[in-house]
């Protein structure tokens, strides 16, 4: 892979030349910058999407939404919290809505209303799987005329 930033196995600024890193926060991480035009970005396309639903909802029409997660464990929580937030959200909104879940060890909902019992265990497809098998074959059963 010879792209600007990626000529060793740690990705660097393109900017600066500095180490990149995720924008995510880890345990004891002294060195996070918060990213507050990323959480605005979150927040406006969450808006947009409860304000289609409303908008579908009034002409009488459904809204269909797949949300897929993969590999989100139980490490750290808070991309598995946000997909159920979202999922909650939307539906409530009045979505026809699914979280599509990809975890080798925790598929399953966290949520009450979303574990095999809950009220809502239907809004949440639990695959077994690691992220790239799972996407490998997803990747084999479509149709060749939609992988192009």
């Amino acid at each position: 892979m010879g792209a600007a930033g990626f000529s060793d196995n740690h990705p660097r600024c393109r900017a600066c030349g500095g180490c990149a890193r995720p924008a995510i926060l880890m345990f004891g991480d002294g060195g996070w910058q918060d990213v507050t035009s990323q959480d605005r970005r979150w927040q406006a396309w969450c808006g947009a999407v409860a304000a289609e639903i409303a908008r579908r909802r009034a002409e009488g029409s459904e809204t269909r939404i797949a949300m897929l997660e993969i590999g989100a464990g139980g490490n750290v929580t808070t991309v598995r919290f946000t997909s159920e937030a979202a999922l909650s959200k939307f539906r409530k909104a009045g979505a026809d809505v699914c979280l599509v879940r990809v975890n080798p060890t925790m598929p399953l909902g966290d949520r009450e209303e979303f574990q095999p019992d809950g009220a809502y265990a239907c809004n949440v497809i639990s695959i077994l799987d690691t992220g790239l098998a799972c996407l490998q074959r997803l990747d084999a059963m479509m149709p060749a005329a939609l992988r192009d």
